[in-house]
């Protein structure tokens, strides 16, 4: 349920929020990332990077939060490209997924499995 309100209210912003800034109108706007998990394992760590770099950032489930099997999580991501890494620590299973590329209002689905 927490995981489709999250979803939920991602799809409400994303809606509002990828218009240019009249403002600023060549800024780059966020585009929505959904990670969907189709393995039989659950994954308890998100993380990304900027594409060509070695840090990889905070975990974005956050502590006690998991990606069930059958589950998924969405976020927005600014403009770029990026790899993301999904972990499952208990099993030390590793997914990475590399060179996705962020344009404007996109709508990307990173879908682990098996």
């Amino acid at each position: 349920m927490k995981i489709l309100a999250c979803l939920l209210a991602a799809t409400a912003l994303f809606a509002a929020g990828c218009e240019a800034n009249p403002e600023y109108p060549d800024a780059p706007v966020a585009g929505l990332v959904t990670v969907v998990n189709e393995s039989s394992d659950d994954f308890q760590v998100l993380r990304f990077r900027v594409n060509g770099t070695i840090d990889w950032s905070k975990d974005y489930l956050g502590s006690g939060t998991t990606i069930p099997s059958g589950e998924s999580v969405t976020y927005y991501m600014p403009v770029g490209t990026f790899d993301f890494l999904a972990e499952n620590t208990i099993d030390r299973i590793y997914v990475e997924f590399k060179n996705i590329t962020i344009t404007r209002g996109q709508e990307t689905t990173l879908t682990i499995i098996d």
